[in-house]
């Protein structure tokens, strides 16, 4: 594990691709099961789904992917600039999530 200087404990990855490509990271950067789910509860308890019955498919698969293109635009250098790519990391204990998020993965282009 890494700390970044925000004080968010990772994977010693990101920590890696920070110093690789010269940039900074943030925590959210940084995308976990318990962060999704608790982004999810927190939409759910808003009435953001009209009480509907919260599934994997599509609320934590859309989830995810509201994250991502929302982390995307961040900047991550000093001049802050909008990124002109986002690399995406997919592995850890969250496999049978990331499993249907890449079956997904062509609405990101929507």
């Amino acid at each position: 594990r890494f700390s970044f200087f925000v004080s968010s404990e990772v994977d010693l990855d990101l920590g890696n691709y920070e110093r690789f490509l010269d940039v900074t990271l943030h925590r959210d950067n940084n995308i976990t099961t318990g962060k999704i789910y608790q982004y999810v509860i927190d939409k759910e308890r808003r009435g953001d789904y009209l009480g509907k019955t919260v599934q994997v498919v599509p609320h934590i698969t859309d989830a995810i992917q509201e994250w991502v293109q929302r982390v995307a635009h961040i900047s991550v250098d000093e001049d802050k600039a909008e990124p002109d790519i986002c690399i995406i990391e997919l592995g850890g204990t969250t496999t049978e999530i990331i499993n249907i998020y890449v079956k997904n993965r062509y609405s990101l282009s929507n």
